[in-house]
């Protein structure tokens, strides 16, 4: 009887431990299980970055593409509707003729003409390249010139107060405008005249200028004619007995050079 019992005792101890070998090789297997799927998971990454990549790849490649597309576009497709074009050249030109009529207004724009008062700096030339006259300070002291001043020469076109070669070069001048005027003899102090030379006796013409401290040849005098009229001469030749005076005046029979700058005009 003692020993039946020992036998069950014994089963029951075989039986646990193949329950404990079977748990075991479970475990074991399902271990094995995961890390498997570990494998394949670290797989599945793997080829899922390498998916990402090419489809970056291929949306570069594909923007790529349509810039250089767009770029390949040519310019002469791109055409403009006749009726477009014309509004286009319409404007242009109300743009054009709106500033040529701006500066026709514009003081700066304004030509000199017949009844405007004028100012003018000059300097008056031989074509020799002598300096006759200038109202440029600078000028005038490098050439000898003395005057009691230097402002603009001021005059009305179309009054003759000056030479009318002079008067026709400003015509048409803007302000600020330079310019050089050549004029010939005629259209300046005339041609020389012979019959303008006349000789008279020394006390004669001593006691018609009683005034003089001194004469002596180049020498300029105003003279008064009966009808009230004023002109200037200038003594040619002195002896003892005779003077010769010229009438011409000193630039007649000489083409003249003026270097001339509009300074203003007033109407």
């Amino acid at each position: 009887m003692v020993k039946k019992k020992e036998v069950k005792k014994s089963s029951i101890k075989s039986k646990s431990k193949v329950s404990s070998n079977k748990k075991t090789s479970k475990n074991k297997s399902s271990k094995s299980k995961n890390s498997k799927k570990g494998i394949t998971g670290k797989k599945a990454k793997t080829t899922a970055s390498k998916k990402a990549k090419t489809d970056v790849k291929s949306k570069s490649k594909s923007k790529s593409k349509s810039r250089s597309k767009v770029k390949k576009i040519p310019l002469k497709k791109i055409q403009l509707p006749k009726d477009t074009v014309k509004w286009i050249v319409g404007i242009a030109i109300i743009l054009v003729i709106v500033i040529l009529i701006g500066k026709s207004i514009s003081p700066m724009g304004q030509k000199a003409k017949h009844g405007d008062i004028v100012k003018v700096m000059y300097t008056g030339k031989l074509d020799t390249g002598e300096v006759f006259d200038t109202n440029i300070k600078e000028v005038a002291d490098a050439n000898g010139i003395t005057k009691p001043g230097y402002d603009p020469l001021r005059f009305t076109l179309g009054n003759k107060q000056v030479i009318p070669g002079f008067e026709a070069g400003i015509l048409g001048m803007r302000v600020g405008e330079n310019k050089i005027i050549e004029i010939d003899a005629k259209d300046a102090y005339g041609e020389y005249r012979a019959d303008l030379v006349k000789t008279i006796p020394r006390e004669q013409f001593e006691q018609s200028f009683t005034d003089l401290p001194e004469i002596f040849e180049g020498m300029e005098l105003v003279y008064s004619t009966p009808q009230g009229e004023q002109g200037v001469m200038y003594i040619k030749s002195i002896s003892q007995q005779l003077i010769t005076l010229d009438f011409n005046h000193k630039l007649a029979g000489k083409k003249l050079i003026f270097e001339v700058q509009l300074v203003s005009i007033a109407e």
